[in-house]
């Protein structure tokens, strides 16, 4: 799954976090939930199945992606070291995790819809974020992390229901005649006015 970050809010602290406390604060909040979910995190880093560095002509985003149920999975994100990224690394991995226990139903029931895939690695993001919060410095460091939480559940929720509204107004103009860019456009617009407001 492709997502972006928005940029952080204004009152937050400008903060590096570098890939081994990344690494460190994303697996042992995955421990404390159960010591086998951070085990299974464990090869993603050790074998190189995560790759994080940016490089030039590699696509912006983050995407978790099950070769085949034989295979494990990579994790393909660009870190930077902002906090944020560490919440996109503990996503992702929600989705490795959960390809690698799909894995062994085989090739047509490890496939997951988008529901079930992100509920997955919302779980691991948000226990990632439950373990930040519960170590936020001050009042002001948790304040910036709960409206960091609210942007995110914004895109998690509102988005993937207007991706899904957007799709089914194409698809029901789709069997009336051919589409224009403009007309995709169009309805584009219109689900993001509905979605968001004004």
């Amino acid at each position: 799954q492709v997502w972006g970050r928005n940029a952080p809010l204004p009152t937050a602290t400008p903060r590096t976090v570098d890939w081994p406390e990344a690494r460190r604060t994303v697996t042992e909040a995955y421990a404390a939930f159960d010591p086998r979910m951070a085990e299974l995190a464990k090869p993603f880093f050790d074998k190189g199945w995560i790759d994080a560095g940016v490089k030039p002509g590699k696509a912006p985003g983050a995407f978790a992606h099950p070769t085949v149920t034989t295979v494990h999975p990579y994790v393909m994100l660009n870190y930077l070291g902002k906090p944020r990224d560490v919440m996109t690394l503990a996503h992702e991995l929600g989705h490795g995790v959960h390809q690698v226990l799909a894995s062994p139903q085989g090739s047509i029931l490890a496939n997951t819809p988008l529901t079930l895939a992100e509920t997955a690695s919302v779980f691991g993001e948000m226990l990632t974020f439950r373990a930040l919060l519960a170590n936020a410095r001050d009042k002001a460091e948790r304040k910036v992390l709960l409206a960091g939480k609210v942007e995110d559940m914004i895109n998690t929720v509102v988005r993937q229901i207007a991706f899904y509204c957007f799709e089914r107004k194409v698809h029901e103009e789709r069997r009336k005649g051919e589409l224009t860019s403009d007309r995709l456009n169009e309805i584009w617009m219109e689900v993001q006015r509905e979605s968001l407001g004004p």
